[in-house]
């Protein structure tokens, strides 16, 4: 690297070192120096080094403190050999113009890691946030070794140990890169625990169920999780790379009960196994409830009455309509008619609905069998969104909540997350107020029919006037 590119490359240091220049016989051997520019060089066998940027400074030394200013004409006597390489251990890196992640081990020597897993291995989850992008030109400054293909190869600890300054780092001449060992390091990492979880374990027809499994506190990556259930061959299931895995289905008719169970690998061949496995039952339909729908075809929008007779002299304790969105795992109750025998009401249609009736006995729990009405056409009513105006940091907002029957509030979010918890909340038209203090995402979300409906993405930026 030439010198004018080497001091456009230290220029983001800001060193603020003001003492004047030492003669370079007062320079001791293995030591931070720097003439009038900002560039930054580490001093040895009478050659000096140059840091590249901040982040490779930084992978050695904390601060700038220890750095000696000496006059130009000085520095300019000292051979300038090339730049000095990120500490081993210390940071992951790759060529910015390649997709390869690279563990580095002493006198810059690097490491292919092959998979996402064994960089979580090697550098724990947060790896991605310890790759550092090189340029072509700072990445010839390195040499490739062995590449990483399974844990045990390398370890990031002796490395660091090995290297305490530039000056342990420093290549021989004639140097090869060592061979991979033939003898790994042990694996050893805390032993996770997988579990496998449903929020129901009775489900009516039609319901959709949602099992999740999740390896939690597993100190080696992830290979891959299965999910799977004790009368099917084949596996229901398989992610690769990542701690959760989650498979849906829809319950069909009774009877129905199926066990389910969940199994893990990690990158190490270790293997993990649900202990607690879940059954799923889908509930008996009781022929005394006679559901009833009109129409079974309507306009989005559109009122649908739905009514339930119980037939049976025996007493009950409550009679309740409910509603199931197909896809969705949460049925919504939607009419009470306490202990009457005859339950019956009307509601707008905003999508394909399932309705089924629920019977409260002193002896027993009775459901109907679901009873489908589709809704075509029409369009389902939204939040609207709105910028109104914007002075400095200050945003004004305007929110219009979708009104009707069946339609709940309007709450304004940050971000696109529902489950975040809500600026405001809003149940016609309302004009807020905020104070940006950094780009933000806001949106209106709202209910609608047993769904969540979205505005728009609202992009607003703070500025000074």
């Amino acid at each position: 690297m030439n010198q004018t590119k080497l001091l456009v490359c230290a220029s983001i240091f800001a060193l603020a070192l003001t003492s004047l220049p030492h003669s370079a016989l007062a320079i001791s051997a293995n030591s931070l120096i720097k003439g009038s520019t900002p560039a930054v060089y580490f001093y040895a066998a009478g050659q000096r080094y140059a840091f590249p940027n901040e982040t490779v400074f930084k992978s050695w030394y904390p601060n700038f403190s220890g750095v000696t200013r000496i006059a130009d004409r000085d520095l300019e006597n000292i051979p300038y050999v090339g730049e000095v390489t990120i500490q081993p251990g210390s940071k992951l890196v790759k060529n910015i113009n390649e997709n390869k992640v690279y563990a580095v081990s002493r006198y810059g020597v690097l490491h292919w890691i092959q998979t996402e897993q064994l960089a979580a291995y090697y550098a724990g989850q947060d790896w991605k946030k310890q790759v550092v992008d090189l340029t072509d030109t700072a990445f010839k400054e390195y040499v490739v070794g062995y590449a990483l293909d399974k844990p045990g190869l390398y370890l990031a600890l002796d490395e660091m140990s090995a290297t305490l300054t530039p000056a342990d780092n420093l290549r021989p001449l004639n140097f090869v890169p060592a061979p991979k060992p033939t003898q790994d390091y042990p694996v050893q990492s805390a032993l996770g625990e997988l579990s496998l979880s449903t929020h129901y374990s009775e489900v009516i027809e039609g319901q959709t169920v949602k099992l999740t499994a999740e390896l939690k506190g597993n100190g080696l990556g992830v290979k891959q999780i299965t999910i799977g259930a004790v009368d099917v061959t084949t596996p229901l299931a398989v992610c690769r790379a990542t701690e959760k895995c989650t498979y849906s289905f829809e319950a069909p008719q009774p009877p129905f009960a199926r066990t389910f169970y969940a199994t893990a690998e990690d990158i190490s061949g270790r293997s993990f196994k649900t202990q607690d496995n879940p059954v799923i039952t889908v509930m008996t339909q009781s022929a005394d409830i006679q559901l009833n729908a009109s129409p079974l075809q309507t306009v989005t929008g559109q009122r649908v009455s739905v009514s339930s007779q119980y037939n049976s002299n025996l007493d009950i304790t409550a009679h309740r309509l409910m509603a199931i969105v197909p896809g969705a795992e949460n049925p919504i109750s939607w009419l009470d008619c306490d202990t009457s025998k005859y339950c019956a009401g009307s509601i707008p249609l905003y999508r394909d609905t399932k309705f089924f009736a629920v019977i409260d006995r002193e002896d027993a729990l009775l459901i109907s069998k679901p009873l489908l009405v589709t809704a075509q056409g029409g369009t389902i009513p939204k939040p609207v969104i709105k910028l109104v105006r914007q002075i400095g940091t200050a945003v004004e907002v305007q929110i219009i909540a979708p009104k009707g029957e069946g339609i709940g509030p309007t709450f304004l979010i940050e971000g696109q997350d529902p489950t975040v918890p809500a600026l405001a909340m809003c149940e016609d038209t309302c004009t807020l107020t905020l104070q940006l203090e950094k780009s933000t995402e806001l949106m209106g979300v709202a209910y609608i029919g047993g769904e969540l409906e979205k505005s728009e993405v609202l992009k607003v930026s703070p500025y000074q006037e």
